[in-house]
């Protein structure tokens, strides 16, 4: 139920905060990111090491594609190797949702071997280059980014995790990264492994994803600062939004010194890492909220009939409305509008498996049977009842409601599904569209998810009311 690391182990979370070490979840991802930026900047011992181990592999990238002689010979396919990062399951961060991002594959590490050629070519020997990957490459974000610098230096996370683990006394199994043991902790009912990582080297985004994160304006160098604008035209921001990345990289690499320039302006940046007192993206103070709110507002549920879909879907609906309740009418609107759609999810999930947990229900977030995944599947004996969450601004919402659950409930051989939809603005042209396409459907007695509406708008101040 989103919880956190230090509830999970019994620890005070003080004493995290003491050794650097982010409260993170430990059954669902955050989506912040390790940024090499600040990595490299670190005194933890570790982080140091971890900046060696990114300098050390990058360098052997370079020494690589110097090398290359035509696309897809011999020490292409090596860079390719060398450029392939795959998923670190331990990690929980990033926006993919799956424990530790996507990673990179043969196709992305195909195109970064031909990025990293033509830097080459261009005389470009900094090993840190690679840490402006989402500058030059269409495709390659903030997730991948972390997944990159995290699968390069699992040792030295690793190393910090059983460290910090000896130090707070939290419980761990020896498990093997990069073929070597490591002590780290676990969630006992799985026996997942979990990373810990330095809150000093995390953020919402890492400080260079794009063009328009470059400051070029106010480099040091005014002569190469003319240069970029000649070669780029006067408003050089209007230009790199006109452009794709290739072609950027095309036209910087045309212009003597622009490379260096970048890379100087990147090193020379100030970059903090998140804040994790005031939390602006809303990333993990919502669950506090819906612990707090849950303690406060208990729900009992008899028991469901364990053949009755009936009886669990009204078991769900009354979840539903405890959900509506807490969002409508105790204030967990403010912890979750204006924030990603994930955020909603998991508060529902939070609340929802809080309710479940006390009422000896099963409720599996992100379950997968080979369609893709349905937010929260309910269960009990063979009953089974979906739950899809949208917030009114997603521009799927009539997509959702027309194909995804349908296809869910035949994967997950469910018989009714619920599309709750929370509403976070003015009512949109999908989201009367929506409720169009759901009153033909009633009318013509087809088979179509229960929709609920929870408006997450916070009401007016009784001053202004």
């Amino acid at each position: 139920m989103a919880r956190r690391l230090s509830a999970t182990f019994g620890l005070d979370p003080a004493s995290l905060d003491g050794a650097d070490v982010f409260d993170r979840f430990t059954d669902i991802d955050s989506a912040l990111h390790v940024d090499p930026h600040l990595v490299r900047r670190s005194s933890i011992p570790e982080m140091i090491a971890a900046a060696a181990a990114l300098t050390d592999h990058f360098a052997r990238v370079i020494k690589t594609v110097t090398r290359i002689e035509t696309s897809g010979d011999g020490f292409w396919k090596q860079s390719k190797k060398l450029l392939t990062f795959p998923e670190l399951r331990v990690a929980g961060l990033g926006y993919a949702g799956r424990g530790g991002g996507r990673g990179v594959g043969p196709k992305l590490a195909s195109k970064l071997a031909d990025t990293s050629w033509r830097l080459a070519q261009a005389g470009v020997d900094d090993p840190e280059v690679f840490e402006l990957l989402g500058l030059f490459e269409p495709g390659f974000g903030a997730d991948l980014l972390s997944d990159m610098t995290l699968s390069i230096a699992a040792t030295q996370f690793a190393a910090f995790t059983s460290r910090v683990c000896a130090q707070l006394n939290i419980p761990t199994q020896t498990r093997f990264v990069r073929g070597n043991p490591h002590e780290l902790p676990c969630i006992t009912l799985k026996r997942k492994p979990l990373f810990l990582f330095p809150r000093s080297v995390l953020r919402d985004l890492p400080v260079a994803l794009s063009w328009e994160d470059i400051d070029f304006v106010s480099s040091h160098n005014s002569s190469l600062r003319d240069r970029l604008n000649r070669e780029l035209g006067q408003n050089w921001r209007a230009v790199v939004t006109a452009q794709n990345k290739r072609q950027l990289l095309g036209r910087v690499l045309g212009c003597p010194g622009a490379i260096d320039a970048l890379l100087d302006s990147y090193k020379a940046k100030v970059s903090p890492s998140y804040n994790f007192t005031t939390d602006p993206a809303g990333e993990f103070q919502w669950a506090d909220e819906v612990l707090r709110l849950t303690s406060l507002n208990r729900l009992f549920i008899p028991n469901p009939d364990r053949r009755s879909v009936a009886t669990l879907a009204a078991v769900v609906r009354t979840i539903l409305e405890q959900f509506r309740k807490l969002v409508e009418q105790n204030g967990l609107c403010h912890a979750i509008v204006d924030r990603r759609e994930k955020i909603s999810q998991h508060a529902f999930f939070a609340v929802a498996d809080s309710y479940c947990a006390a009422n000896k229900l099963d409720i599996s977030p992100e379950s997968n049977a080979g369609r893709g995944p349905v937010d929260f599947k309910f269960s009990v004996g063979v009953s089974r009842v979906l739950v899809e969450v949208k917030l009114s601004s997603n521009t799927k919402l009539v997509h959702g409601y027309m194909k995804q659950l349908s296809a869910y409930e035949a994967a997950e051989s469910s018989q009714h599904s619920f599309y709750l939809v929370i509403q976070v603005g003015e009512e949109t042209k999908t989201m009367k569209e929506l409720e169009a396409v759901d009153s033909e459907a009633r009318r013509a007695k087809r088979k179509c998810p229960e929709l609920v509406y929870i408006d997450a708008r916070p009401p007016a101040s009784a001053s202004k009311a």
